[in-house]
């Protein structure tokens, strides 16, 4: 089994996860990437936030239960992107470093 798949498997509960990214060569990798990265920065300009900290902070002072929950819920949703973002960019960065 190569660094990857080894990385993948370990950081990626579940093997759909690891057949998504396993099946993808660098190119499309980035083009994961920087979907993940879109989201993140969509988060962080609708919300004028910079973290998911941050995001959570926010969303202890709205109004609104559903609108706290909705927050909160995009909180954990950036966590994970950010967690998948940071296995992706690995596994680019392992890709490059095997050419």
């Amino acid at each position: 089994m190569t660094r990857l798949c080894i990385l993948l498997t370990r950081s990626i509960p579940g093997s759909r996860l690891f057949e998504a990214y396993s099946a993808h060569d660098r190119d499309g990798l980035i083009g994961i990437r920087d979907e993940l990265q879109a989201k993140i920065n969509a988060w962080s300009d609708e919300y004028g936030v910079e973290s998911p900290e941050s995001l959570r902070s926010h969303g202890d002072t709205t109004d609104s239960p559903q609108d706290t929950n909705h927050i909160h819920d995009t909180a954990k949703e950036w966590e994970l992107v950010e967690h998948r973002l940071s296995i992706v960019t690995e596994a680019i960065s392992l890709l490059e470093h095997r050419q």
